[in-house]
């Protein structure tokens, strides 16, 4: 067979550059809405659930989704309420899990296929949990029995962790005020603190799979290291390396280049009976 015969087969085989549909935006609930990108041609009778990293999407999920897309992937961009947790409350990261489960799920209520979650940063966090009460079957998230398989970029846990030690100018910020307001004897005493407060934290409700996906950043002082070691490995997760990246080129490189990867992984996971 000549070699541009058989390129052309494989193309046409994979979904390699499926043409997608214009993206079509819709609401999910009035603090939620949707962006959808549709192959003309699915290769997969599944879809993808992006989490963007801070709730609203950016040129990195666009560009993720479209590669998906050109794989024969439909992928949901969802675009989720995040307020500022710049307060001394620490019940404000509890409630505003809480609001992002509830759009996942209003989300999965109307669009009941089997689903793999993508998510890099604080949106790998969130798909982290959203995977694990899925398998677990928890009660409370009925909606959440599709989802079947996780990708996650610079993902990490436990969030107290994160919020004690991130370099992100926002925990910097929050750090400085809460620490600085007398409450807490110590670093230690507003961790351990932060703990108790975080009920629906994703290392404490990890479970281990074979159908996780985990890229991890070497370099990483905003999700530190050892925190997406340790949420990669209570899922059980194949772990790919980013060796010489901090976090954001880590999200970049992720989504610039390994859109390969994830297509095969979710089709992969989303083809099992």
């Amino acid at each position: 067979m000549k070699p541009l015969i058989a390129l052309t087969l494989l193309i046409v085989c994979t979904g390699a550059f499926a043409t997608c549909k214009t993206p079509v935006v819709s609401q999910v609930n009035s603090d939620t809405s949707l962006k959808t990108y549709s192959p003309l041609r699915n290769m997969s009778t599944g879809q993808i659930l992006l989490m963007p990293p801070t709730g609203g999407e950016n040129f990195t999920d666009r560009k993720i989704a479209k590669k998906l897309c050109r794989r024969g992937l439909e992928v949901h961009v969802l675009n989720y309420p995040q307020p500022s947790g710049l307060t001394l409350d620490l019940n404000v990261h509890e409630r505003i899990t809480r609001m992002v489960l509830k759009s996942v799920s209003d989300f999965m209520m109307q669009h009941q296929k089997k689903t793999v979650l993508l998510g890099a940063s604080l949106g790998g966090i969130y798909a982290s949990l959203i995977y694990s009460l899925a398998m677990d079957a928890n009660p409370d998230y009925p909606s959440f029995a599709p989802i079947k398989g996780l990708v996650t970029s610079v993902a990490g846990g436990p969030l107290a962790d994160i919020l004690v030690y991130s370099k992100i100018e926002e925990a910097i910020q929050q750090r400085r005020m809460r620490l600085g307001s007398g409450v807490y004897q110590n670093r230690a005493d507003y961790r351990e603190q932060l703990d108790r407060a975080i009920l629906t934290d994703p290392l404490r409700l990890a479970r281990k799979s074979d159908a996780v996906l985990s890229y991890i950043s070497l370099n990483d002082e905003k999700v530190p290291t050892r925190t997406q070691f340790k949420l990669a490995r209570a899922h059980g997760a194949k772990m790919r390396f980013i060796r010489v990246l901090g976090h954001p080129t880590s999200v970049l490189y992720t989504y610039f280049t390994q859109g390969d990867e994830i297509a095969y992984f979710a089709k992969k996971i989303l083809s099992r009976d």
